[in-house]
């Protein structure tokens, strides 16, 4: 989901109680309230809410000017002893569901579906022998090819490999250790001045980028770990 929004992230088993995905949920605590679009993912626990900061301007500019929900309305302004620092949490919130909906501007499916756009394994499954789940898209039999001539194979490519007869230009990342940051995405955003289309169109589809790390997907065997796909320059 984007972060034009300030989604609540919501378990399942407590949007039962009323709450909607894309519907607004009104959050109260004794400090003060706020308004979010709700968001149901089964990565956070029951019963707990949990939103983004960051966002929530109230003012800042006309590109930021009341956009998002601010979560440390909710929170006091004054520290902990024990932590000695603003808490980030409070037990003792309420909410109630809204009537109004809000459009979500997310692009992308929480897993793979049993597709192999992003493989990987533990060590531990890497060592067991036997016969995999399914042919075809696993990691003993996804093929791997160059993106040379000679990986070429006319049955599964629709187009022949590029002919490069002096420089080849590439590049490299380590999934392991892709954290999802985006640093680089807004690099590129900032070097070659690309145009950002906001939350409005995003909600219509479209999307504007030379460089994303927005390909996120969940392990369908463990729902807590995440996994990044960068899909880096194409032209």
């Amino acid at each position: 989901m984007g972060l034009w929004q300030s989604p609540v992230w919501i378990h399942p088993d407590t949007a039962a109680a009323g709450a909607q995905a894309g519907r607004l949920v009104r959050i109260r605590s004794r400090w003060g309230s706020l308004e979010a679009p709700v968001y149901v993912t089964d990565v956070i626990r029951p019963g707990v809410l949990a939103m983004e900061t960051g966002q929530g301007h109230s003012a800042y500019g006309r590109y930021a000017e009341n956009v998002g929900a601010n979560p440390f309305a909710i929170l006091p302004a004054t520290a902990t002893p024990c932590a000695e620092g603003l808490p980030v949490a409070w037990p003792r919130s309420r909410w109630k569901p809204r009537p109004q909906h809000h459009a979500r501007p997310h692009r992308w499916s929480r897993i793979q579906h049993g597709r192999a756009f992003l493989l990987t394994t533990t060590l531990t499954d890497l060592r067991k022998r036997g016969s995999p789940a399914k042919t075809g898209l696993t990691m003993d039999h996804f093929p791997l090819t160059l993106p040379m001539p000679e990986g070429y194979d006319p049955k599964r490519d629709f187009y022949p490999a590029h002919d490069h007869d002096h420089y080849r230009w590439a590049m490299v990342v380590d999934l392991d250790r892709c954290i999802g940051c985006g640093a680089c995405v807004a690099a590129c955003y900032a070097e070659n001045n690309v145009g950002i289309v906001g939350e409005k169109l995003i909600t219509q589809g479209r999307e504007m980028a030379w460089l994303e790390i927005v390909q996120r997907y969940h392990d369908e065997r463990r729902m807590q770990r995440l996994m990044f796909l960068p899909m880096l320059c194409q032209h």
